[in-house]
């Protein structure tokens, strides 16, 4: 059984009676012992109803923020990522300006240009709450975070376009090894990339290949656009140890060292675990170009 969630897989053997499963679980390169007994009248408890999902923000809606607090990190901290919580939150931890222009505009760290001294260095948490009820998908949360960099960081630019190099994301001859998602596809893009011993461990839900690609250019050193040809949205999931480059790439701290299991690199991650695979070709790239930006206030 996978669990995509936890990046963990169980695997078990049924006893002959039908009443047991002996196995273990296999997560971040350790396998943990887990043996399920079948319950019984007396072991059982009642299964509650299972509660519905937060409603999705309709698709032609402009929510913005209604408050925000932003806080300097602290020295010293650990992890770091940004995403939707329940209750039309967003949170921010453990991330540098080029971390959330990346998120915010879609872009490459090599993308940005006349960014301030701490444009790399100053860290920030930020917890926002939404105008509205809801959960806003993945390009309303942009906008929403484009909005806040805005009012409160003075946030001011212009953009250039340059040829320069870029990756090619593209499907193996093998083909990809991608789980299609069902759901409807104007729902939300759920998201997660945690920091895990030794690796990046990114989880995400009913997302397409071109935003699957824009994304990945906010943790490589050039812009990456999408050849895939696949249409539809997907379920993935997606473990890798970064370089040094990528880690800077991601606005957050490197992850820690694992004395466990070795994790691929990204580019062999893509191939073994999704099928697929990036190749550097030539291409027009746009540029942002800050004109302002100051250090965001607390309140």
């Amino acid at each position: 059984i996978q669990f995509p969630g936890i990046g963990g897989t169980f695997q078990g053997t049924l006893s002959a009676d039908g009443d047991s499963i002996a196995g273990g679980l296999l997560q971040n390169g350790a396998t943990l012992t887990l043996n399920l007994v079948r319950a019984t009248a007396q072991t059982a408890w009642e299964i509650p109803d299972t509660p519905l999902g937060e409603k999705p923000v309709a698709t032609d809606a402009n929510p913005s923020f209604e408050v925000a607090t932003i806080k300097p990190t602290p020295p010293g901290t650990r992890g770091g990522g940004l995403g939707p919580s329940p209750g039309g939150r967003f949170t921010v931890h453990n991330t540098t300006l080029g971390g959330l222009l990346g998120f915010a505009y879609q872009l490459n760290r090599n993308q940005i240009e006349n960014e301030p001294a701490w444009f790399e260095t100053d860290r920030f948490d930020i917890v926002a709450k939404a105008d509205m009820a809801g959960a806003p998908n993945m390009a309303q949360q942009r906008v929403m975070l484009q909005k806040l960099l805005a009012d409160r960081l003075n946030l001011r630019f212009h953009r250039e376009k340059k040829e320069g190099t870029v990756f090619a994301l593209t499907v193996q001859n093998s083909g990809s090894r991608l789980t299609l998602n069902t759901s409807d596809p104007k729902g939300p893009s759920p998201a997660e990339m945690a920091q895990r011993p030794g690796h990046w461990h990114l989880t995400v839900r009913n997302l397409n290949m071109e935003t699957f690609a824009s994304g990945l250019q906010g943790v490589l050193d050039r812009p990456v656009i999408d050849r895939t040809g696949l249409s539809g949205r997907f379920d993935i999931t997606l473990d890798w140890a970064p370089d040094e480059f990528q880690s800077q790439g991601l606005g957050a701290a490197t992850p820690t060292p694992d004395s466990g299991a070795a994790f691929p690199d990204l580019y062999t991650a893509l191939r073994d675990q999704l099928g697929l695979k990036l190749e550097s070709t030539k291409g027009l790239v746009e540029i942002l170009v800050i004109d302002h930006v100051e250090r965001p206030s607390e309140n």
